[in-house]
């Protein structure tokens, strides 16, 4: 189902009721959601909160992505752990949007995308993710997951082995239509990830030119106390080569 979505960008930080009930599962399952686009599509971001398990304190932090190069803009992600368990993630969400307001509020990052696929993850998959989905101008297509063993700095003495991921974009009949990324390395941040499971899929719909394709992905590694689940997102401009 395609669901149109209202983003307020980081107004919609306060407003966001997730993460607000205590858990008994192990490790941190933090909570997504989707910001928007900038206007012309060069920018997307999103955010994500929780807890930490270990501690208990609140965190939250807000990613922005250049589409245009697919990286992380230079001061990205903004994120803010509050060290008082009685805090709410909710409270971390507030520090963390006017620190972001300040930083890319010129960006103008609140314009709404189409949600073409949203799930939330429980577990990673292990033999690869593979979701269908309907790309304004493209057409009927799928988004392919496919792990990769890749060692991972630190983390050699843990139990399994370490997993990078390469994510594409295909035509129904499995040509591919833009590879968003192939990991040749496992960055130092991602920590020890076990594996990968697709979020969302969202794209900024233009009416002249093909749109702007973010896929939010979830990210389980190891934690403190168990297994955790952050996000990452992919990006891609249709309409560039």
């Amino acid at each position: 189902m395609v669901r149109r979505v209202t983003a307020f960008f980081f107004v919609v930080l306060l407003g966001w009721l997730g993460c607000g009930a205590a858990r008994t599962a192990p490790g941190d399952e933090a909570e997504l959601l989707v910001l928007g686009f900038s206007a012309d599509g060069r920018y997307f971001a999103y955010a994500q909160s929780g807890r930490e398990p270990d501690t208990w304190f609140p965190y939250a932090s807000v990613h922005a992505i250049d589409v245009a190069t697919d990286k992380w803009l230079l001061d990205s992600p903004i994120s803010i752990v509050l060290q008082d368990r009685d805090k709410s993630p909710r409270d971390a969400r507030r520090e963390v949007g006017q620190s972001a307001e300040k930083r890319w509020g010129r960006l103008g990052l609140d314009t709404p995308g189409v949600t073409l696929l949203e799930r939330k993850p429980g577990q990673p998959i292990d033999r690869g993710d593979e979701v269908e989905v309907t790309v304004p101008a493209v057409g009927p297509a799928k988004v392919r997951l496919t792990p990769k063993l890749l060692p991972a700095e630190g983390c050699e003495g843990f139990a399994g082995e370490s997993v990078g991921l390469v994510l594409d974009l295909l035509k129904f009949d499995g040509t591919r239509i833009r590879r968003l990324q192939e990991d040749s390395r496992i960055p130092s941040g991602r920590g020890c990830p076990i594996g990968y499971a697709i979020a969302e899929v969202v794209v900024l719909d233009r009416q002249t030119k093909p749109p702007v394709v973010a896929v939010v992905f979830a990210v389980f590694k190891v934690g403190a106390t168990g297994i955790d689940r952050r996000y990452l997102a992919a990006t891609a401009d249709l309409a560039t080569k």
